[in-house]
């Protein structure tokens, strides 16, 4: 039976084991139990409990209690007519390295039983939260002490992401965690080729890419891991998932022109990226071919418009005078410096701290004539656990480590992106998702990346250099 949480201070009997290094102590029927090595009575532990309340409208929010830390749950509600006999299991919460899951089961007579998981591992069962519970009041279970392990071990990561936008929610998980994280920071398309060319001997044990297009193309290659379904069912848009479960979005941008606001009138802003090889840009527009995100954008249009319309394309913004430019921030310094007058970006480097001081020298523009094209593209960030790695359960926390009420909360205050994990909601000063028309294709299909670099290597068009 939950109590209050003033009461219920005796521990229940807990089955199976926890980690490599768990020690569950007990009472049942005034007997103290302790399972798991003698090594582990020196390892730290915690006590963990359930937390959950009645709310007006049925449904019951529950949580966990560690060692007096209240751990909240993403996906944290059972709904208000829930179905008899069913598993419902919260989204994951971290402490001293142990993953751990809240279990909640209705029952027939209309009690709730509750449970919770430690890495997979089912520790207290049996906590019965009872019909006709007054609403508003949180009730907690009996205690499961945990032991967390000794040496959380390693993870190697490759990301196509830069170490400005993704270096800090990294940090903040080898902190929670004590994992020891080596990260390898490049292009998304330079990287995911170099794991098609290391194969299963890749020391990498997760690909974090820019795009979709990268990941598709490590699934194709048969070089990325199935991922296990509370991993897939925490993001609820099919189109930000590989569709056989092998890689994950973990954030979403958006495709936009950066548009000086002193250097063009709105009346005179181009209808679509396909305008932009008319004579009256010529000079004035900046791309960045070796960015991973053009590349995906470029790949949509050979997707959505043909080979022929995408290479031609290219084609005529280089000779229309295209500026050469390293990444989407330099992009967007040239904009506000006036040296050309619009950029092809991703929408959230605008709300960079850096350019609070003259943000309003560049706007976010979506060209209305590009709806439902490759110039309206929603693209993801995202991860895959690659086939060869030797440290999947950690590869496994890192991912539900960013899909976490933490990790998509930091994506939407300190990246600006947008969450794609259910129940974190974007910037208010972003436009919606509904909102926007982007093109009706699979992000799946964006995974010919070498078909893209070929072309641009067929017509010369290649990275910038650091400088520009």
């Amino acid at each position: 039976m939950m109590e209050h949480p003033q009461t219920g201070a005796g521990r229940l009997r807990l089955p199976r084991r926890l980690v490599a290094l768990l020690t569950i102590t007990a009472m049942l029927a005034g007997v103290f139990a302790a399972l798991g090595t003698a090594d582990a009575q020196d390892a730290p532990t915690f006590d963990v409990r359930v937390r959950a309340q009645l709310h007006d409208d049925s449904r019951i929010e529950f949580g966990l209690s560690a060692d007096g830390e209240i751990l909240t749950p993403s996906r944290r509600f059972l709904p208000a007519n829930p179905r008899v006999g069913r598993v419902y299991i919260s989204t994951v919460v971290e402490k001293l390295g142990v993953q751990l899951q809240v279990i909640a089961i209705r029952q027939a007579n209309g009690n709730t039983e509750f449970g919770i998981r430690a890495d997979g591992e089912t520790v207290l069962r049996g906590q019965i939260f009872p019909a006709g519970t007054a609403a508003n009041q949180w009730l907690v279970s009996r205690i499961a002490s945990v032991v967390s392990p000794d040496d959380p071990g390693d993870l190697v990561i490759y990301s196509g992401r830069g170490e400005s936008l993704v270096g800090e929610i990294i940090e903040r998980f080898e902190a929670q965690t004590g994992i020891n994280v080596k990260v390898r920071y490049g292009s998304t398309s330079a990287l995911a080729l170099t794991i098609g060319e290391e194969g299963r001997r890749s020391p990498a044990d997760i690909f974090y890419g820019q795009d979709a297009g990268a990941l598709s193309f490590l699934a194709e290659e048969g070089l990325a891991a199935q991922l296990p379904p509370d991993i897939l069912g925490s993001v609820e848009n099919d189109n930000f998932k590989d569709d056989d479960g092998q890689w994950i979005g973990t954030s979403g941008r958006a495709r936009v022109l950066i548009v000086s606001t002193e250097r063009v009138a709105e009346a005179d802003r181009p209808n679509s990226v396909f305008d932009l090889t008319d004579e009256e840009w010529r000079g004035r527009v900046g791309w960045a071919p070796g960015n991973g995100s053009f590349q995906a954008f470029v790949t949509a249009m050979r997707v959505i418009h043909g080979e022929a319309v995408a290479e031609q394309w290219l084609r005529d913004m280089i000779a229309n005078d295209v500026q050469c430019r390293r990444n989407n921030s330099t992009q967007i310094n040239a904009v506000i410096a006036g040296t050309f007058d619009i950029g092809l970006v991703n929408h959230y480097y605008r709300f960079r701290p850096s350019y609070d001081a003259n943000r309003h020298l560049a706007v976010n523009y979506f060209p209305p004539g590009d709806a439902g094209e490759a110039g309206a593209l929603i693209n993801i960030a995202g991860v895959a656990m690659l086939e060869g790695t030797t440290n999947q359960a950690n590869a496994l926390r890192f991912i539900r480590f960013l899909l976490s009420e933490e990790g998509q909360t930091y994506f939407r205050n300190e990246t600006n992106e947008y969450p794609v994990s259910a129940g974190v909601e974007p910037r208010v000063d972003l436009p919606s998702l509904d909102s926007l028309d982007p093109p009706s294709l699979a992000l799946t299909s964006l995974s010919d990346l070498q078909g893209t670099l070929d072309v641009f290597d067929k017509i010369g068009l290649a990275a910038c250099p650091d400088s520009s």
